[in-house]
This record gives structure tokens, sequence and C-alpha cells, in this order.
């Protein structure tokens, strides 16, 4: 069986700032302090590393209640804001035509792993019908760090039979995506699309990088050939 686990935001998606300004709105009202996250870098963290990150910044003793408090808010704000289709929101080029592709695979399960707290992974991958394709996945709800994540994921994948980190492929767009897959032995496709070059993935070590997910031919033939699976014995369902 193989296992892909794709990244959400810069890899599968963009928002067009709907999320950060969710979360600015949502720090203002939940600590009473105007901050616009100027200084962190958002890409490859986890939401709740951002939020911790973010509280340490302006002083703030972080408190489990005004962390939840602050998740509720957030989850409210991104749902309007995401409903306005804001400048520059888009499914990156590839994404659906590959996802059709694989989802028809017997011996292929799609999943998610990603930055983003559960809600509000969904709230993103519904606006752009994304949500269908996925069965599991691991959340910023379930480890600060994302090279913590993977093994929720793999645990959630309801296979019966051990996994074989071999056959899991990460799919993500910045170096903490490649070095998740490295931390735990999997194979990790870097691509492009997000904030890093194919240069900076290059360097990061991911095992195969590319601009978009656009050729889909390519990259399946790729995963098969590199996972020596014969493309006769993974027919689609």
């Amino acid at each position: 069986m193989i296992i892909i686990l794709f990244d959400i935001d810069g890899t599968l998606l963009h928002i067009g700032g709907a999320g950060k300004m969710a979360m600015i709105q949502a720090f203002k009202d939940i600590y009473g302090v105007s901050y616009n996250f100027d200084g962190i870098v958002m890409a490859g963290k986890t939401d709740e590393e951002i939020l911790k990150e973010a509280i340490h910044k302006v002083g703030f003793i972080g408190k489990n209640n005004q962390i939840e408090m602050f998740k509720k808010r957030y989850f409210q704000l991104l749902m309007r804001n995401i409903r306005r289709k804001f400048p520059g929101e888009k499914i990156y080029p590839g994404v659906k035509p590959l996802l059709d592709k694989l989802i028809k695979y017997k011996n292929v399960k799609l999943g998610i792993i990603t930055g983003n707290w559960k809600i509000s992974a969904f709230i993103k991958l519904k606006h752009f019908d994304l949500d269908r394709y996925f069965e599991f996945g691991a959340f910023a709800d379930d480890a600060v760090s994302r090279e913590d994540l993977l093994p929720f994921a793999l645990k959630r994948c309801n296979i019966v039979k051990t996994i074989n980190v071999k056959d899991v492929i990460l799919i993500g767009d910045t170096p903490r995506d490649v070095n998740c897959a490295k931390t735990h032995g999997t194979i990790s496709i870097g691509v492009a699309t997000g904030s890093y070059t194919t240069e900076d993935l290059v360097a990061k070590g991911a095992d195969l990088v590319i601009r978009d997910l656009n050729d889909t031919s390519s990259i399946i033939s790729w995963i098969f050939s590199t996972l020596n699976i014969c493309s006769k014995k993974s027919k689609p369902k």
C-alpha cells in the first residue's frame, strides 16, 4: 500500500491572506493587542507553533483556555474571510488532475499532513472541494512541531498490516516538510509553489523537486518507479 501525504497551504492551495488576517483579528480579540505577526516565518510551521511564538513576542504567558478561545475565534473569522474570496486565492496547477488520478488506484491512500488545526484545515479544503480526496490526516492539534506529525497520520490511515515507511511519500512546499519526511525515513517530493524555490528544496535534500504538480503522468510514474511498484499491479479502481 502506498501512503501519500499532502501539505495544504503552498502545496494544494493558497487562500490569498484570509488565514493571516483571521489570525491577526483573533489575536486582537482574545489578547487585546494589535499584532500583525511580522517577524514570524509562518511557512512550514504549525498554527500552534505560530501562535505560541506570537504570544512570546508580545510578552504574554500563554494559558490553555486563551489558546482554545483563540482557536474558536480564529475558525469563525477564517470561515467568514474565506467566503469573501480574497484576491489571489487559488488551487495550484495540477492539483485536481493529480488527486483525481491517484484516488482511483486500489493500492494508494491519500492523507493530509498539515500545520493547520484540523477544523481550519477542512475549512480550507472544503472551500476548494478538496476535502473529498482525503481519508485521514495529522494536524496542529496533534503536535506543536511539524516534524512530529507523521506518526499521527500513519496511525489513522486504517491499514491492518504494518506500514513500511519506505512506502510513504510526503508532498510539501517547505524545507520543514522535507525534514519531516527525512526524520521518519519516508520519501519526500518538494513542490516550489509556495515561498521556497526549487533550489531551497534541493538543498534540503528532497527526493524529487518539481515546480508544481502539473505533470500528472510523470509524477505518478516517478512514485511507482521509486517504490518499485509495477504499474500493472497498481490499476485504478
